[in-house]
């Protein structure tokens, strides 16, 4: 399946190469390494202090007022050990899907970031996930967004202007415009970065609605995709597989209260990011 999304997402991932940098395969390294058990402070600072941008994100939250600690976080390490490895995933997974480089970032396109990351983080442990791994799932999912909106700006906004609140539907005019959908061009550059199929396959499958599958984080992240969109439009009309997705994560006919919950959750991410 990996193989397949890679074949269709070449012709876009060719052209908006030169468009990525290196220091992004850094942050997604950050990003793998921490939802790993196995992987303390001291194994991750290196990574993090080998990219001034991202180490410059980190000390900057570490000193905010957040923390109460302005002025006091003066290296990497200190300021990873006070931030935690959740803020630092939510950091690195930025700066890998382009947020705050210069170039303009598709409408809405970090609060969709935000709420997705927190709800399916929220909504991991009634579905028997990891709730760390689904939060890194939810922040590097639409990845593909942002490649698509540098290789088509004009064309991937026009689908999300006609298609929006109906997230399969965009997904269709994606995949007939070129050739594969943006979840399926995410986890294409995801694989080809060599992130694990854990974080790669959800994100592939992310608008597959209809697909049987018993892989947890999948199941999650549609369920945190239909509450976004629940909470984006409010008029939204879930479908039956979306319905089917929330049931399985707990969520009751009335998902309010949690929504309310995820986007208190989220301004933090946004406020960080900004």
């Amino acid at each position: 399946m990996i193989t397949e999304w890679q074949e269709a997402a070449s012709p876009v991932l060719d052209r908006v190469r030169r468009e990525l940098p290196t220091r992004q395969l850094a942050a997604l390294r950050v990003v793998s390494m921490t939802s790993d058990a196995d992987v303390g402070v001291a194994d991750i600072v290196p990574h993090v202090a080998r990219d001034a941008g991202l180490a410059g994100r980190v000390l900057r939250a570490a000193n905010s007022a957040h923390y109460g600690l302005t002025g006091r976080a003066t290296t990497v390490h200190f300021a990873v050990s006070i931030i935690g490895f959740q803020t630092l995933r939510a950091i690195a997974a930025g700066v890998a899907a382009g947020i705050g480089r210069t170039m303009p970032l598709p409408d809405g396109y970090v609060e969709r970031y935000a709420t997705t990351a927190v709800a399916a983080q929220l909504l991991a442990p009634p579905a028997g996930a990891d709730p760390s791994e689904c939060y890194g799932v939810g922040l590097l999912h639409n990845l593909g967004d942002w490649l698509l909106h540098l290789y088509d700006p004009g064309g991937a906004a026009r689908l999300r202007v006609d298609h929006q609140g109906d997230p399969i539907r965009l997904a269709e005019g994606q995949l007939h415009r070129y050739g594969c959908t943006s979840g399926q061009l995410a986890a294409a550059l995801l694989a080809r970065w060599q992130l694990p199929a854990r974080f790669v396959e959800p994100i592939g499958n992310q608008h597959a609605l209809d697909l049987a599958t018993d892989d947890a984080a999948t199941i999650v992240l549609q369920a945190a995709l239909a509450l976004t969109t629940t909470s984006e439009d409010g008029d939204a009309v879930l479908t039956e597989h979306q319905q089917a997705r929330l049931h399985a994560c707990g969520v009751a006919q009335d998902p309010a209260e949690v929504l309310e919950q995820i986007r208190d959750n989220a301004r933090w991410i946004v406020d960080l990011l900004r």
